[in-house]
């Protein structure tokens, strides 16, 4: 390459999932060229349900107008009148003055309330939007490739697979999430940085009928997201489907996780009886048919992992981490993928323009100057919310007491709109602005 080439730019995506598939929207939006790999043979998402609070809203309609319409098109919202509400927040067990089930909290988050879908069926609505699953847009999508290692040069990034093929890219942009393989290369397989850590808490889970749980809850509570907060722990619902409720029954569980390999703990029925033991008649139903639903004893219950640990930064050289991969985070606060939709939107709009600029300097600087600029209105606010986050669950585990007094509910309820509000309610086109402009003008001083 000489000094008068323009080097193309196209970046390599690894990962298939919600992060993937949002930055690939934004990209195309922006166009700017790109390639998705996918580990599986299609498009797949595991996991029950997403909840899309404001900002998560906001991002998506930065991302794309249309990708916004479609979203709420056959997304589930709380029925009438409760489409503001976020959670109705209910106790778990009586205590003092307040009845069991009582509610001490109506979270509202308009415009879009608790606006909840299941996992797949938004990953195959992203894929479409995309443009990945028909006509020409169907090139940039490579399944099974599953990526071994990659190696950067001056000019580039060699992509290498589990089936001994190959690829060359501009840049890598890991979206390949908690268990990233792009983080554990960039960062060293032995490193604690690459690692997720467990967090001392974890979730037995279900997916209830809407039928069946009326005639524990009532019409209204079995139709609308209400989380429960009680001794040591909280359960939190929404709809996932227009017949099912994807419920999360969450508890402390300290102490170093059991099992070096897996997050899955495997015959967990009688100790999520125990776990609940102390909570109120309602609590101890929704319990019995979970369990009755799950398998009895065979229910499973799941560690929640997180990015505790962050590197200096979160790129090197050609390669960037974006989403989960990037800072996995507790679901606490419903926060994790509406911080890497942001991620997608924010990182686009710098690639963007790094995609639009003839300069004569070389790419490789281009898209580390693009990463810090991201980098730097980026890790501020992921950052604030991961520990957000796993402060959530002081917030909603360490709540009751008894007698739990009105003063010790007014501070809690003061404490949960705060946390809530802070990342519900931020400026994000502006940071990309600010990037876009950080970027440009140390683009422009090297040009000249």
């Amino acid at each position: 390459m000489t000094s008068q080439t323009v080097e193309a730019l196209e970046i390599a995506i690894i990962g298939g999932g919600l992060c993937g598939l949002a930055l690939a929207i934004a990209l195309r939006k922006r166009s700017v060229p790109f390639k998705i790999y996918e580990g599986r043979s299609s498009f797949t998402e595991l996991g029950a349900g997403i909840n899309v609070g404001p900002n998560s809203s906001t991002a998506l309609r930065l991302i794309d107008e249309d990708l916004a319409t479609a979203f709420f098109a056959i997304a589930n919202r709380n029925p009438p009148p409760k489409e503001d509400v976020y959670l109705d927040i209910r106790l778990g067990a009586p205590s003092g003055e307040f009845r069991d089930g009582e509610v001490i909290e109506t979270l509202l988050a308009p415009p879009t309330g608790n606006t909840t879908i299941g996992r797949n069926a938004l990953l195959q609505m992203l894929a479409e939007h995309a443009g990945l699953t028909s006509g020409s847009g169907q090139k940039d999508a490579i399944f099974n490739k599953k990526l071994s290692k990659f190696s950067k040069t001056s000019f580039g990034v060699t992509l290498t697979f589990e089936d001994g093929t190959t690829a060359i890219a501009s840049a890598v942009i890991a979206c390949d999430g908690i268990h990233s393989t792009v983080r554990r290369l960039l960062l060293g397989a032995d490193s604690l940085v690459a690692r997720p850590q467990y967090s001392e808490s974890g979730a037995y889970r279900a997916i209830l009928p809407f039928k069946e749980l009326e005639a524990i809850l009532g019409p209204e509570r079995a139709r609308s997201s209400q989380a429960i907060v009680g001794p040591g722990g909280y359960i939190i619902y929404y709809p996932t489907t227009a017949t099912t409720m994807n419920v999360g029954f969450w508890k402390w569980r300290k102490g170093v996780w059991p099992k070096p390999e897996g997050w899955l703990l495997d015959k967990q029925g009688q100790r999520m009886q125990q776990d609940f033991a102390g909570w109120g008649g309602v609590a101890k139903q929704m319990v019995g048919m979970a369990l009755e639903k799950g398998g009895g004893d065979e229910i499973q219950f799941w560690g929640t992992f997180y990015h505790a640990v962050q590197p200096e930064k979160c790129w090197e050289g050609r390669v960037c981490l974006l989403g989960d991969a990037s800072h996995a985070m507790p679901p606490h606060a419903g926060a994790g993928a509406g911080q890497a939709m942001e991620d997608a939107y924010v990182l686009s709009e710098v690639l963007s323009v790094v995609n639009a600029r003839k300069l004569h300097v070389s790419l490789q600087d281009q898209l580390a100057k693009a990463f810090d600029s991201y980098e730097c209105v980026r890790r501020p606010r992921y950052q604030a919310v991961l520990e957000q986050s796993q402060a959530s669950m002081h917030l909603w585990a360490n709540l009751y007491d008894e007698p739990l007094t009105k003063e010790k509910v007014q501070i809690w309820r003061d404490q949960v709109r705060e946390s809530f509000e802070n990342i519900w309610h931020h400026h994000l086109e502006a940071d990309a602005i600010k990037a876009r402009k950080a970027l440009e003008a140390m683009l422009e001083s090297e040009s000249i």
